[in-house]
């Protein structure tokens, strides 16, 4: 058997898919406002009608039709005050994980084609008793977490919410095996110092949907038509162009809203994101490119407690603001129906592209020459891929061979590779697997954790049980600048030195509460 393998994405586990998930709850069923949606308690609150047995640690909440198991877990403690107190409530917390795998294997349908997917929040860091002690817990719930998805051939997602909680564990996964090949180590390496220097930009294709249990192309245009048609006919257009096949549907179906009524009714059932999509908004690119139409990007790139869209700017329907990343859906959003001109489906909507999105192109074309383009998800034969490669050609000709523009990630081999490999470099991941999907999210869990600054966390007193002696002695001088600075900024709000060593200081976890914030500035 396959070993298993923890992944590690910033994201809400409450709204990733996967198998099943846990939710942290205590003695009294009381789960946090950060879960609560999920278990029908939007502001928080005691969950009605539960009971636990005896030394019993976790048990099944619910399994939907649609959408993971969820598995309540006993986990909140008093917050622990001493070492002692600090080393029982982490020791409590490993069997809790494995009650919650045991149930999940018990209850979940095996899936196909990969082992099973279960997801966790960095458990017992909230309300569990170990807020103080996050530094402290996760050496020892990493390597746990290893050691179960090992003995039970599973994949197991941790979750976390901030920016500093991901910087931390990633710190921890230092000496992890991601099981990649010396090429693909060196690969995940020169991408993750393109992501750490603003130059990455990810062109995002329907492989990356299908993930998150979107139908492929040829099984959207079949379910598109409905039953109102015999299976030789779907058969019979199946062998078209999809464009055209898309084409004669509008007709068959009596115009263009019906077809998009029943498109946003295929895609938009499907709200939870996928690994996929969390791996790559947790690498944290600051620009993004698709031809999807739905909005799990967008999900997976909104941290809990924002709405939709709030951390991620999506063109041509907002504007691009200073210090927030943006995602151009090229072939427009289902979320935006009430502007039908702008969804590319048919022949037609292809034929008049590149006329009515010449500006949509530019920012591709300015793109192309600037920075390193990641495409994930494109079948190197979809008409997609053809026509961004071409507005390349177009706009810059063929570039010096060591110096291509971009990198495909491709699990299968393609025999016409070498049309494009002036262009782009053309790396297949996971040869010699038989799960090569699941290869390749393993790589892109790589290249997220060198992507990611692993000294984040340095000045939040929470984290300092991850601190070498090195580094817990430069943290302890700078929070003597800290409070020099708090200092300066009480009587002189507006001092440029002092507020640029704030922002310095905050690169490093400094808390917003030992460092005044500017005069009408925003603080988190």
């Amino acid at each position: 058997m396959r070993p298993g393998h923890v992944f590690v994405v910033n994201a809400d586990v409450t709204a990733l898919q996967c198998d099943a998930w846990l939710c942290p709850t205590d003695d009294s069923f009381h789960v946090t406002a950060g879960f609560g949606k999920a278990v029908g308690k939007p502001l928080g609150g005691f969950l009605a009608d539960h009971r636990w047995m005896p030394d019993q640690l976790a048990k099944v909440f619910e399994r939907p039709d649609k959408g993971p198991i969820i598995v309540l877990g006993r986990i909140g403690r008093a917050p622990a005050r001493s070492p002692e107190e600090v080393s029982g409530l982490i020791e409590a917390l490993l069997p809790v994980i494995d009650a919650f795998v045991t149930l999940a294997k018990q209850h979940c349908e095996r899936p196909e084609g990969r082992p099973l997917r279960i997801a966790l929040p960095l458990i017992g860091t909230g309300a569990g008793g170990l807020r103080g002690a996050k530094g402290d817990v996760v050496r020892p719930l990493l390597a746990h977490l290893a050691a179960v998805a090992s003995g039970h051939h599973i994949d197991l997602i941790l979750c976390t919410v901030n920016a500093l909680t991901w910087s931390a564990v990633q710190s921890a996964r230092k000496d992890d095996d991601w099981r990649l090949t010396d090429e693909e180590n060196e690969l995940a390496a020169d991408l993750a110092a393109e992501a750490r220097a603003g130059r990455l930009v990810f062109f995002i294709g329907a492989g990356v949907s299908r993930d998150a249990g979107l139908p492929n192309w040829q099984d959207l245009l079949a379910a598109l038509h409905g039953e109102d048609i015999s299976t030789e006919e779907k058969a019979s257009l199946l062998n078209l162009d999809p464009r055209d096949h898309a084409t004669l549907i509008e007709l068959a179906l009596g115009g263009r809203t019906h077809l998009l009524e029943r498109l946003a009714q295929e895609i938009k059932c499907h709200e939870r994101f996928g690994l996929t999509h969390s791996l790559l908004a947790s690498i944290g690119a600051e620009q993004a490119v698709t031809t999807n139409y739905d909005n799990l990007y967008e999900r997976a790139c909104t941290r809990p407690g924002n709405a939709l869209n709030d951390d991620l700017t999506v063109l041509p329907y907002g504007r691009v603001a200073e210090n927030r990343p943006w995602l151009l859906k090229l072939h427009g959003s289902l979320d935006e129906l009430n502007r039908q001109d702008h969804i590319v489906l048919t022949r037609p909507d292809y034929m008049s592209l590149a006329r009515d999105r010449s500006a949509l192109f530019g920012i591709v074309q300015a793109l192309l020459v600037t920075k390193h383009l990641l495409f994930v998800g494109y079948s190197l034969s979809d008409e997609d891929f053809h026509q961004l490669v071409d507005e390349i050609r177009i706009a810059i000709g063929s570039p010096d061979s060591e110096h291509v523009l971009g990198t495909v990630l491709t699990t299968s081999k393609w025999p016409l590779a070498r049309l494009w490999d002036d262009l782009l470099r053309i790396e297949q991941i996971g040869r010699t697997t038989d799960l090569p999907n699941r290869h390749l999210q393993i790589f892109l869990d790589r290249v997220a954790h060198l992507a990611t600054p692993h000294d984040s966390y340095l000045l939040d007193e929470s984290f300092a049980g991850l601190l070498d002696p090195a580094e817990a002695r430069i943290a302890s001088s700078l929070e003597g600048v800290q409070r020099v600075v708090e200092e300066v900024l009480t009587t002189h709000p507006d001092h440029t030195t002092a507020t640029t060593v704030r922002h310095a200081l905050e690169r490093f976890g400094a808390r917003p509460q030992t460092i005044r914030p500017q005069q009408g500035g925003r603080t988190e």
